[in-house]
């Protein structure tokens, strides 16, 4: 198993160095220049603008730049915000709680919904609530996140004072974020663990459980569940990526704090360091998400924990 892991790990490195060198390619083909921002309120002399390129090393070729950015982020150091003089890792770690709130939220959401729709859907296939659950997975997968977001606020802020509006807070605060977050990959989900309960529900073994006298909860709760969360874990793992691009919508959307507002700001004031930093630790966690689902595997699915002790030979 430590083996398999550290094979997806190293799968994962070329991922994280593409990221970063197609952002950093990204931002400097972008016009105008980063300084200005760090100048705002102060006169941008031409002098002042040198000074401040050659602090920042701007006035170096751009392989060079992108050369000492790798070489620091190796070491953790993923510079400093041209615009306040903080470090970028600080930024992130006080910005991150809140985004991380609200991704597990919408994650669970995504799971217990999704999953529980997606077996209630197949058991009752062809019905009126299979023909209903499959609208709602449709149309939660088709909204925009900012279109949902405004709906949301529109109707439980502002029509029935349920939820509050914006801000950053308490679990009030949550609900109505990690709902229009959650929409998108519940919807996916759904759809994904319904066909693949129909698929097991159809296999031999079922039937001849139930011939053997089981009760339909009992085979459905035992045995098809197990095998209808393998395709779910997958989805799950990828959704957890899509939830965080997600977050710098719903989050500017809600006005929330976190690493979504943060990379906004960062693009907007074209801070070259901050906007590294926050994808290449996006990326990071996209694929230790990816490390996780995969060995997940070997708990639900027997062939693929046989596979993996095949490959420790």
């Amino acid at each position: 198993m430590g083996l398999y892991a550290l094979r997806r790990v190293l799968i994962g490195i070329p991922l994280v160095v593409g990221v970063s060198v197609m952002v950093f390619a990204i931002l400097h083909l972008l016009p105008g220049n980063p300084v200005a921002a760090a100048l705002a309120g102060s006169p941008a002399t031409p002098a002042a603008i040198r000074n401040l390129e050659a602090q920042y090393g701007l006035n170096r070729p751009l392989w060079t730049q992108y050369w000492d950015f790798a070489v620091h982020a190796l070491h953790g150091d993923l510079g400093q915000s041209y615009t306040t003089g903080q470090s970028v890792s600080s930024l992130i770690g006080s910005q991150l709680g809140a985004t991380v709130q609200l991704t597990v939220a919408a994650l669970v959401l995504t799971a217990v919904l999704g999953v529980a729709g997606g077996v209630a859907a197949a058991v009752r296939q062809g019905g009126r609530l299979d023909q209903l659950l499959r609208f709602l997975s449709i149309w939660g997968s088709s909204m925009p996140q900012f279109w949902t977001g405004i709906m949301l606020i529109i109707l439980f802020s502002f029509t029935i004072h349920l939820f509050p509006a914006a801000g950053t807070g308490g679990i009030n605060y949550l609900v109505l974020p990690a709902v229009s977050l959650a929409l998108l990959s519940t919807g996916i989900v759904l759809r994904v663990v319904r066909n693949a309960t129909l698929e097991t529900l159809a296999q031999p073994y079922v039937t001849a459980l139930e011939a053997k006298g089981l009760s339909r909860r009992a085979v459905i709760g035992r045995h098809v569940l197990r095998n209808a969360l393998i395709p779910a874990v997958t989805v799950l793992g990828v959704q957890v990526g899509s939830m965080l691009s997600g977050a710098v919508i719903v989050e500017n959307v809600f006005g929330r704090q976190g690493i979504g507002s943060l990379l906004v700001t960062a693009i907007e004031q074209k801070n070259y360091p901050l906007v590294q930093g926050l994808m290449m630790f996006i990326a990071v966690i996209y694929v230790v998400v990816n490390v996780i689902v995969d060995i997940s595997y070997g708990y639900l699915d027997p062939r693929v924990r046989t596979t993996m002790s095949e490959g420790r030979r």
